[in-house]
């Protein structure tokens, strides 16, 4: 097994978990790790202002979500979008120190990752799915194919798992049936809670726009329903419901169940078995 060496540096030394800047010994590629309200700070950074490529996560929702997205100025991009963006609250910014990204390696660099985390446990926030590769010259693909596999091994680094590899014996998955007549069921793996591929998603019902809380709720689940359609995972069977073609993991059951019912749920109750399978476990909550 080889090894490699990432090297970190904190320019805050009072606040070392909202900010750092990364780099893998060798490299000329630089990544930069920071909380929302330490946008400014990384103005001061040398190269943050270079072309870049970014993602922006929010890890505090029921679904950690991510968007993906380019810049000639990275960090300029970047404060416009805490202006602008309210979902994320912490962002990883990669650019190149020696200005070998340009606007073909960072529009490929967007295309491929945001095609990479199509298939991961995080919702995709980016409008426009980047179905159509862009036409790359043949001798720069095998180097912007090298940009891309630098910064995966930056971004697993810092904890982001893209989970695309699902390499299960399917004599061995356990199922959980949904409740309530619903027609959907639920497998574990890797500690994520995956909804199965034929699962029926339902759109929410109407009256959560009327719910309390302001419509929130339905709001967030119109768009995560709307999600799936929209990219491809999912086929409409009428107006409101659709059959998965893929699986879809979870990091909490109750999304999965929401996404099902297309009504608030816990999910440690929806999924028949799910709760008594769990209960002895420090994680799970029967309240969640």
């Amino acid at each position: 097994m080889n090894s490699r060496n990432l090297n970190y540096y904190f320019p805050d030394d009072q606040n070392v978990a909202g900010m750092k800047v990364f780099k893998e010994a060798g490299s000329s590629i630089t990544g930069f790790y920071f909380t929302k309200n330490n946008v400014i700070k990384v103005v001061q950074e040398t190269y943050s202002s270079n072309y870049a490529i970014y993602f922006l996560f929010n890890t505090a929702a029921d679904v950690p979500s991510i968007y993906i997205g380019q810049s000639t100025n990275g960090i300029s991009r970047i404060k416009e979008h805490a202006k602008n963006k309210d979902f994320w609250n912490y962002c990883i910014m990669i650019v190149s120190d020696n200005n070998s990204f340009d606007r073909s390696a960072i529009d490929f660099l967007e295309y491929h990752f945001i095609n990479q985390f199509k298939s991961t446990i995080y919702h995709l926030e980016n409008i426009d799915p980047r179905i159509t590769a862009p036409t790359i010259d043949r001798f720069l693909k095998s180097t912007y194919n090298n940009y891309a596999s630098q910064i995966k091994f930056l971004l697993e680094a810092n904890g982001i798992d893209f989970l695309t590899d699902r390499r299960i014996d399917i004599k061995k998955i356990e199922y959980f049936n949904a409740k309530k007549g619903c027609d959907a069921r639920l497998y574990i793996e890797d500690g994520l809670f995956v909804l199965a591929k034929e699962s029926v998603i339902k759109r929410p019902i109407e009256s959560s726009a009327n719910w309390s809380d302001g419509g929130k709720w339905n709001i967030r689940a119109t768009k995560r329903y709307n999600y799936y359609i929209t990219n491809n995972q999912a086929i409409e069977l009428g107006t409101d419901s659709a059959r998965l073609v893929v699986d879809i993991p979870f990091d909490k059951p109750s999304p999965a169940a929401e996404l099902c019912s297309g009504y608030s749920e816990n999910g440690w109750l929806f999924f028949d078995g799910l709760n008594d399978k769990f209960k002895d476990s420090e994680n799970h909550s029967s309240t969640e």
